[in-house]
C-alpha cells in the first residue's frame, strides 16, 4: 500500500514537473517568435495558428499514406512535430524582412511629402502628420507612434531614435540622423532630405538590379529544394512495392525524414549565398 502511494506521488510530481517545463517552453518559444517578428504588425497568434494548421495537415498526410501501424504513424508525427518546432520559427524572419521592405519601399515618397510641407512653410511635426495622414501602414504605423510619443511629452530627437531602434533599416537611420543632426546644428533640411530620397531611390534600384541578376539562384534553390519531393511522389507511383517500405517501416521514414532536413538546411544555406546586402 505504502509502495503504491509513493509510485502514484512519484507520477503526479513527474507530470506537475512536465506541465512546468512545457508551460517554460511555450513562453520561452512564443518569446522567441515574437523577437523574431519584431518590429512587423503580424500577431504572434496567427502565426501559430499557422504553424498548426501545417502541422495538422501533415498529421493528416501521415495518417493516410505513412506508416503500417498506428505506433509507426505517431512516430512520423512525432518527427514532423519536431521539424516544424524548429524551422518553422526561421520564416518569421521572412514575415519581418517583407515588412522592413515595405517601410523601405515607402520610406522615398514619405521624404517627398516632407520635403514638400517644408517648401510650403510647415513645420516638421506637421510634416510628419501630412505622411500619417496621405501614407498607407507601415509608414503611417511608424510615424504615427512618433507623434504619439512627441504629443505626450517626448522631444522629437527622442522619438526619433526610438523609430530607429524599432526598425532596422538604413534608409531609416540616414533619415533620423540628418533631421537630428540639422535641429542640432542648423542648415536647410530641405536640401538634405531631398539627396537622402535621391540616394534611397539610387539603393532601391541597384537593390532590384541584383535581385535581377540572382533570380537564376533562387530558382535554383526552388528547383533543388523541390526535385527530392518530386522524385519522391514518383517513385511511389511507377514503383509502388519497391518504394513501400521507405513509406510503412521506420527506418525508411528515419531517413526521409533526414533527407527533408537535409534538404532545409541546403534551402537556407543556398538563400544565404544569394542575399547580398547593400
Amino acid at each position: 500500500m505504502v509502495t503504491l502511494i509513493l509510485v502514484i506521488i512519484l507520477i503526479i510530481g513527474a507530470i506537475y514537473i512536465l506541465i512546468i517545463f512545457l508551460e517554460e517552453f511555450f513562453i520561452y518559444y512564443i518569446r522567441n517568435i515574437q523577437q523574431k517578428l519584431d518590429p512587423a504588425d503580424f500577431p504572434v497568434k496567427n502565426f501559430i495558428l499557422l504553424e498548426l494548421r501545417i502541422l495538422f495537415a501533415l498529421s493528416v498526410i501521415t495518417y493516410l499514406f505513412l506508416g503500417k501501424t498506428l505506433a509507426t504513424k505517431l512516430f512520423v508525427m512525432l518527427l514532423f512535430a519536431i521539424l516544424i518546432i524548429i524551422f518553422f520559427p526561421q520564416y518569421a524572419y521572412t514575415i519581418r524582412n517583407k515588412w522592413i521592405e515595405k517601410f523601405n519601399d515607402q520610406l522615398e515618397e514619405g521624404m517627398r511629402l516632407i520635403v514638400s510641407g517644408l517648401r510650403a512653410g510647415l513645420g516638421f511635426n506637421h510634416c510628419l502628420r501630412i505622411v500619417v495622414q496621405q501614407m498607407p501602414p507601415p509608414m503611417k504605423t511608424e510615424f504615427k507612434r512618433v507623434l504619439d510619443e512627441v504629443s505626450l511629452g517626448v522631444p522629437l530627437e527622442e522619438a526619433l531614435y526610438h523609430l530607429e531602434e524599432r526598425i532596422p533599416s538604413r534608409e531609416l537611420k540616414i533619415f533620423t540622423s540628418a533631421v537630428i543632426l540639422q535641429r542640432k546644428t542648423g542648415g536647410s533640411l530641405v536640401d538634405v532630405l531631398s539627396g537622402i530620397a535621391d540616394t534611397i531611390k539610387a539603393r532601391r534600384r541597384l537593390k532590384r538590379r541584383i535581385d535581377t541578376l540572382t533570380a537564376e539562384g533562387r530558382l535554383s534553390a526552388i528547383v533543388l529544394t523541390l526535385l527530392p519531393l518530386f522524385l519522391l511522389i514518383l517513385l511511389r507511383i511507377t514503383q509502388p512495392d519497391l518504394f513501400a517500405p521507405m513509406l510503412e517501416e521506420p527506418i525508411g521514414i528515419l531517413m526521409l525524414f533526414i533527407a527533408a532536413l537535409l534538404d532545409i538546411i541546403a534551402a537556407l544555406w543556398i538563400r544565404k549565398i544569394i542575399t547580398i546586402e547593400i
